[in-house]
Formats: structure tokens, sequence, C-alpha cells
């Protein structure tokens, strides 16, 4: 995809190794999200794994009375579903 590490944004992916990142490579597709899109829902299978390229991504819980809360902010530096490589796993 690239030979050029300096076209990735996010900030795992500049500092695999190359051998590392040439086998993710072939896998690997720029998508644009919209804001508010949603990633995952708790319960269902979770099949991509995300590498953060820009914007923020973030973390919601629900509370006991049904309202929503921010857990945490994830940027660039981030990969979100990395257990989805490793076979059939659900979000919590």
């Amino acid at each position: 995809m690239a030979d050029d590490i300096n076209v990735y944004k996010n900030l795992f992916l500049k500092v695999l190794p190359p051998r590392e990142r040439a086998l993710l490579e072939p896998s690997l597709q720029f998508v644009e999200l919209p804001q508010g899109e949603l990633l995952a829902e708790p319960g269902k299978s979770v099949s991509d794994v995300v590498f953060l390229d820009g914007g923020m991504v973030s973390l919601l819980t629900t509370m006991q009375d049904g309202t929503a809360i921010e857990i945490a902010t994830l940027g660039r530096e981030s990969v979100l579903g990395v257990l989805a490589a490793l076979g059939n796993h659900q979000s919590n």
C-alpha cells in the first residue's frame, strides 16, 4: 500500500517495523467515516480493526438509568477492534 510510512497518520502504523507493516498492508483500506458513525454495539460481533488516521472516537458506556456517558476519547494513536483480528469477538 505504501512504501513511504509518511502516508500513515496513525501512530501505531507509523512505528511498526516495515516487515510487520507489510503483512498488514494488503488488508488495509482508507475509509472515511461520518461524524456520529457507530463502530460497535454491545453484544454484537466486531469484524473490523480500525486504525484511526484522523478525528476522534468516543467510547461510551450506558449507566443503569440508561444514560450514555463518555468513558474515553481516542485519536490517531489508537487501534480499535484488535480482538476481531484474533477471531469472532463481541463488543461489551
